[in-house]
């Protein structure tokens, strides 16, 4: 009965949607398939992007002159920032999941799962890392690795740091002498977590 509400006063992408737009996106929502309990899982994202009220992707405003506030936006999900994952869409390309300062729907593959919550927890603490401090850092651009091929980094992004002992001399075809190893999150084709090399320039 809040269907009516929704399409009068949103736009979506600068227009406004139909009624039967708004009841598949209400009906993807799969609130219906929400059980008393469940069985959590747990992950990491791996794209810089947003979380969303609804799953969808659009831009989305309640004045068609804001051209700058997406309504849909929950909050900001910096790379690999932990997640937990409780519910699943109807179609099957979102997650809705907790972050330790929001929560809402994510695009599944902006998200690696953990095999168990041991490694999730472990993952979170890192003897050693490198933090982005500045506004933001762009991972440099790599043709045998585009999974994180030019991956923007926001200020408070977090990744594990390869100590120099335990670092292999080449990542990528290049030698890593001048710089910093990193471990990347990825997600594989199953949808799991397993770490890539990277290198950041010192």
């Amino acid at each position: 009965n809040y269907i009516p509400d929704l399409y009068k006063n949103y736009y979506v992408g600068g227009n406004v949607k139909s009624y039967a737009w708004w009841q598949d996106v209400i009906e993807n929502t799969n609130t219906s398939a929400v059980a008393d309990s469940t069985n959590v899982r747990y992950g990491y994202s791996v794209l810089y992007s947003t979380l969303r009220i609804y799953p969808v992707a659009e831009f989305m405003t309640n004045d068609y002159n804001n051209q700058l506030d997406d309504v849909c936006s929950a909050g900001a999900l910096r790379p690999y920032q932990r997640v937990i994952v409780i519910h699943e869409s109807a179609d099957g390309k979102w997650y809705y999941a907790l972050t330790d300062t929001a929560s809402g729907w994510v695009k599944k593959e902006e998200v690696a799962l953990c095999r168990s919550r041991s490694d999730w927890m472990k993952r979170n603490d890192p003897n050693d890392f490198l933090v982005v401090t500045g506004k933001e850092f762009r991972m440099t651009y790599e043709f045998t690795a585009p999974e994180y091929s030019g991956l923007l980094l926001p200020m408070g992004t977090v990744l594990p740091l390869v100590l120099a002992d335990e670092a292999p001399e080449f990542v990528n075809d290049r030698m890593t002498y001048g710089n910093y190893v990193v471990k990347v999150p990825v997600r594989d084709a199953d949808g799991y977590i397993k770490d890539k090399y990277a290198l950041i320039p010192l």
